[in-house]
């Protein structure tokens, strides 16, 4: 009697090789795209990495710009209080001299908070926030916000300082003074163009007031500033481990 071997048998094997190379096949292109995320991951935190510690030297520098520029103001402020407190002096007891130096000379000598820009936007520009978590990003951009606070701020007093009070110094100081004082020389001619009027000393006395409750504002705008420089450094070292 002759056998025939039954077909579905052979169906059947072949259907589960199939299965099987089906299931290899799907194993390795998932493991492929598993395997080049994380190759794609991995570069991203890297390159967050540079990025974040390029960040963190701005931060640093601006740390240190904020308590350069607050220590300076804060001299100008007791200059200030000086020249007021000169000034409330009866007419014949006011050094002139002393008036003209912090009146004139000191107010118009001296360096506003100049913040550190390019790390920042760098990453900005470039589009490499995505790299950033949701929280450093939000951090970040709110770090940018105070410090163009800051910097109109500044361009404002600076505007003030050009736009008045230089042309108001000019129209009562007297350059011979000036001069003696540079080259370190005795000088013992006028210390202003003339005498100055109550009117001059009434409007020194309101720039050192209005100047003094300025630099008040950018002090305490610069210490907010500065904690939140530490606190995104302090953010960033953690989430990049860096030191």
């Amino acid at each position: 009697m002759e056998v025939h071997p039954h077909g579905h048998v052979h169906a059947d094997k072949k259907w589960k090789e199939y299965l099987f190379q089906f299931l290899m096949l799907f194993l390795a292109v998932t493991l492929s795209f598993f395997v080049e995320n994380q190759r794609e991951h991995y570069i991203e935190h890297e390159r967050a990495k540079v990025m974040a510690a390029s960040l963190i030297d701005d931060l640093r520098a601006d740390t240190g710009e904020v308590r350069r520029a607050g220590k300076q103001l804060l001299t100008v402020i007791g200059e200030l209080d000086t020249l007021m407190t000169e000034l409330e002096k009866p007419a014949k007891e006011q050094n002139d001299s002393l008036i003209h130096v912090l009146g004139f000379e000191k107010i118009t000598n001296f360096n506003m908070f100049d913040p550190q820009t390019g790390s920042y936007e760098q990453v900005k520009n470039s589009g490499s926030l995505r790299y950033f978590r949701q929280d450093l990003v939000k951090r970040m951009s709110e770090y940018e916000l105070d410090k163009n606070y800051m910097l109109k701020m500044v361009g404002l007093f600076l505007d003030y300082r050009s736009q008045y009070l230089i042309p108001f110094c000019l129209q009562n100081q007297n350059p011979h003074f000036i001069a003696a004082r540079l080259k370190k020389r005795p000088y013992h001619g006028p210390v202003f163009i003339k005498a100055p009027s109550e009117e001059i000393l009434d409007q020194l006395y309101t720039n050192a007031l209005y100047e003094t409750k300025e630099f008040k504002w950018h002090i305490f705008i610069m210490k907010r500033h500065e904690k939140a420089a530490i606190e995104l450094i302090e953010a960033l070292c953690r989430e990049f481990d860096l030191q």
